[in-house]
């Protein structure tokens, strides 16, 4: 299979490195910087990158929003992080400044929909923003070109294997200070009250899809570049993990 070529990749959050091999399947990079808050993804990141004889590997620890980002980028991936940063506004101009012209953020996220049933019960958890919302911050330096949203249903035999299953993935702070006995038998009962299913339980995904162009700065000596279809569904796949 011929794979479409680019230069410099900056992903974000790269983690057990699973959005790294999905990418690289379908690319072939020359450049690849890397960041997650824990410094041990490096090794990861490391060993899907060498399996795709990628030139250089770079891998920057530590928080985002702090960090400085990687120049003349052609494309930033991000899996399931952007939600977790404070200022996405700043973080959208950022990363557009870091990218050529004509390059492409393109990352997932999660919907306000997310884990509903725990934040209705708890009163606990992340504030998700909308399709609309990220459009609006990011419209002063990116035309969306891929959004679109995902709502999975999980089931689950009880509610504590849906607290289980939370406090595998670290992403609703539901676990942030230990219950007392009333309060976990409380939390059970009425999640059996609400959301029950013929499986169990249920326990909400809504997954968000974004890639967006950087906005091009026309003048006349330069020319918009051409992005067609093969390459939309390239940049489809790698919003969805493919």
């Amino acid at each position: 299979m011929l794979l479409t070529k680019m230069e410099r990749v900056f992903e974000i959050g790269a983690g057990s490195a699973g959005l790294t091999a999905a990418l690289l399947a379908k690319l072939q990079v020359s450049h690849y910087f890397a960041n997650d808050l824990v410094p041990e993804s490096a090794e990861l990141v490391e060993k899907v990158t060498r399996r795709h004889e990628v030139a250089t590997t770079e891998f920057l620890a530590g928080d985002i929003e702090q960090l400085n980002i990687p120049q003349q980028l052609d494309l930033i991936i991000s899996g399931a992080t952007v939600q977790w940063l404070d200022d996405l506004r700043t973080f959208f101009k950022r990363t557009a400044a870091a990218l050529t012209g004509g390059g492409r953020l393109c990352f997932s996220s999660f919907g306000p929909d997310n884990m509903q049933e725990i934040k209705t019960l708890t009163s606990i958890g992340l504030n998700y923003l909308n399709h609309d919302q990220l459009r609006t911050l990011a419209e002063p330096w990116f035309d969306v070109e891929v959004m679109t949203e995902e709502i999975h249903t999980l089931d689950f035999p009880t509610p504590a294997a849906v607290l289980k299953h939370i406090s595998k993935t670290g992403v609703s702070g539901v676990n942030q200070s230990p219950w007392t006995r009333s309060q976990h038998r409380s939390f059970v009962e009425r999640y059996l009250q609400h959301y029950s299913t013929a499986e169990g339980v249920q326990l909400t995904y809504h997954c968000l899809y974004c890639c967006l162009k950087k906005k091009a700065i026309v003048t006349p000596n330069e020319q918009k570049q051409h992005w067609n279809d093969d390459e939309k569904d390239a940049e489809l796949e790698i919003a969805h993990g493919w």
